[in-house]
């Protein structure tokens, strides 16, 4: 494989056999995406890989537990797009999710007020959920969560 770190982007080198070569060589790899997680995907010697594991392997020589897409696109495999991180780093970057009703990871509606939680801590109650927003995300940087945390999908 040859891997273009500017575009993410993973080819096929050529092999020396030449049916091989006139077919494969040069045309991208790993670039089958998984529908329910986004991510790249391929084979190498029937094996099936993700690319961005392979990527990693690749420029660093070593496998890490969990690899961060930072700007939650799992399919921008750009080299300056990758992090290797812990799980819990890993889960302070995570987009907003499709269950969310109030709009912001965290707040919630109770009674008449907005609830802030944070990593299973209750922050506090607010009158306002703008008051409610400005709280999780002073909470959020004390913790060093990402910037990206709870952005939309």
């Amino acid at each position: 494989l040859n891997y273009d770190a500017e575009t993410g982007t993973l080819t096929w080198k050529p092999t020396g056999v030449r049916r091989w070569d006139a077919r494969w060589a040069g045309t991208p790899a790993m670039n089958c995406l998984h529908l329910a997680w986004g991510y790249r995907e391929g084979r190498v010697d029937r094996i099936g890989y993700r690319a961005h594991r392979v990527i990693w392997k690749w420029m660093t020589g070593e496998g890490p537990e969990h690899i961060d897409h930072i700007n939650g696109n799992r399919a921008d495999n750009r080299w300056c797009n990758l992090r290797s991180v812990s799980q819990k780093d890993n889960m302070r970057n995570v987009a907003l999710g499709t269950t969310n009703t109030s709009g912001c990871v965290g707040v919630s509606r109770h009674r008449k007020r907005w609830r802030v939680y944070i990593a299973e801590r209750h922050v506090g109650t607010f009158g306002t959920f703008e008051e409610a927003v400005r709280a999780r995300r002073a909470a959020e940087r004390a913790q060093g969560f990402h910037p990206n945390h709870g952005r939309r999908a």
